[in-house]
Formats: structure tokens, sequence, C-alpha cells
């Protein structure tokens, strides 16, 4: 039985190549390192078992194409999601009669937006499966693969840095944006 590869020393080794071929599927350094990253976390946790050692580097070759789908597959229901809660708009039934309120409402609206979109990803994701989906924190735990400790702490950060941001942009609005 052959001995298992030593996937770390392999990456570092492969590396080079392995950032070219996922540069060319993804186009930007951070999205390459963080699926580097997310490559060496899989190999590590469930290293592949090789009958031919010489055959790593393909196997390699592989696993970045197939982290480089995921990371493709998340990036686009992340944007989606993001798209989609942009989108949302209040009941038509809250209809506003004063110009200047409804003008004011737009920006701030417009302010919230900004502020989501300021957000790190995981707890904009968060923030808008709970506000924009009306999930329960069950629910959000369950499509996350996450307890339901971890989103009720991505949700508070999450809120504690909106409430900042937003106190920015009321403090001074034309630094803000």
């Amino acid at each position: 039985m052959a001995t298992a590869p030593d996937w770390s020393a392999l990456i570092l080794e492969h590396e080079s190549w392995l950032r070219r071929v996922l540069h060319a599927r993804l186009g930007q350094e951070e999205e390459v390192d963080e699926t580097l990253q997310n490559l060496a976390l899989s190999l590590m946790r469930r290293p592949p078992q090789l009958e031919d050692p010489s055959k790593a580097a393909a196997c390699l070759y592989r696993a970045a194409v197939r982290q480089a789908l995921m990371f493709r597959r998340s990036a686009g229901r992340r944007r989606r999601l993001i798209a989609d809660f942009a989108q949302t708009r209040p009941a038509e039934s809250l209809t506003v009669s004063d110009p200047l309120t409804w003008l004011m409402c737009q920006e701030r609206r417009g302010q919230v937006r900004l502020a989501l979109r300021a957000l790190p990803p995981r707890e904009r994701e968060v923030m808008m499966l709970k506000h924009g989906e009306n999930m329960s924190y069950d629910e959000i735990a369950r499509t996350l693969g996450t307890t339901v400790a971890a989103v009720e702490s991505r949700l508070y950060r999450a809120r504690q840095r909106l409430r900042r941001q937003l106190a920015a942009c009321q403090a001074d609005p034309l630094e803000a944006r």
C-alpha cells in the first residue's frame, strides 16, 4: 500500500501553476487566494487516496478545478441574493403623500443598501437570509450548514456594523458616499 502524500507540501511545490490555472478560471487574485485556501482545507480534511504517487499533480489539478467551480457557483448565488435583496421594495400600502418624506425614505434605503454591500460576505449573507428571505435562525443555520449560535453571532456583528455605518452616514452624508 502506498503512503499518503503530503498535500500541503505538494500544494506549495505546484503553487505557481495552480495559481495560473485558478486565475484563468476566476480572474481575480483575491478569489485565487481564497480558492487555494479552500483547496488546501479540503485536501487536509479528506485527502484522496492515490495508487500512483506520480499522479498527485493531476489529482491537484482536478481538485483545484472543482474548487474553482464551487467558488464561482457560490459567488453567483451570493450576487443573485444581493441583487434580489437590493431590488425589494416596500409594500405599496406604505405610500407617502409628502414628496420630501418620500425622497428622504429613498435616500435612507440607498444608504442601507450601500452599508449592506460594505458588510463582509458572510455577515451580508446572513442578514439577507434573515431580513430579506424572512428565515428563522434554525432555517438559516440549516441553509448555511452551521449552528444557530454562529448565526446569532454573525447577525449580531452584522447589525453592529450596519448601525455604525448608518450612523456615520447621518453624521456626514457627503463623506459616506
